[in-house]
Parts: structure tokens; C-alpha cells; sequence
């Protein structure tokens, strides 16, 4: 049975800076793969530093979601205030 595997820049980036993101599809094939807006937004802020990181753009296995219903904003809020968040952690 397939699962849902949701990835956030600290799986990403790693893949995309080395320029092996094919190995990451090839690992995680056959499950649906998605991320989270604010994690693309925060891929996107990266890649004046590591131009590799535009390659997950183009993704076409990772499937970019909102986390905008009331449940999930909920859940957010609770997140925040119980972890903490900065600009770098805000899509997980």
C-alpha cells in the first residue's frame, strides 16, 4: 500500500545540492510525494546561495499542497506555540 510522504528542505535540498534527486525518486517511487508551499518559498530563498536548489521546481513526483483548511490551521497554530518557528521552519 502507498503512503503520503510529505518532505521538507532538509530532505530536499541535500538531494538537490548534490544533484542527485533522481536517487530520492527512486527511493520514495510509487508513493505520493508532496510539499508544502512554504517549503518551496524556502528552497526558492536558498538557491542565490546553492543555484542547484531550482531543480525542485521542476519536480514533476513532488506535488506542491496547501495547508490552508481551518484543521490544518489549527494544528499550525498549536505547532507554533508549542515548538517555536522562524523563517526557515515554517513549512514543516
Amino acid at each position: 500500500m502507498a503512503i503520503a510522504l510529505g518532505f521538507d528542505s532538509s530532505v530536499l535540498s541535500p538531494f538537490a545540492r548534490a544533484g542527485r534527486l533522481d536517487v530520492l525518486e527512486c527511493r520514495v517511487s510509487g508513493h505520493r510525494c508532496v510539499v508544502t508551499r512554504a517549503v518551496l518559498d524556502e528552497i526558492k530563498r536558498g538557491c542565490v546561495q546553492y543555484p542547484a536548489l531550482s531543480d525542485v521546481e521542476a519536480l514533476r513526483w513532488v506535488e506542491p499542497v496547501s495547508v490552508d483548511s481551518l484543521d490544518a490551521l489549527h494544528a499550525f497554530n498549536r505547532y507554533v506555540r508549542v515548538l517555536g518557528a522562524d523563517d526557515r521552519n515554517i513549512g514543516e
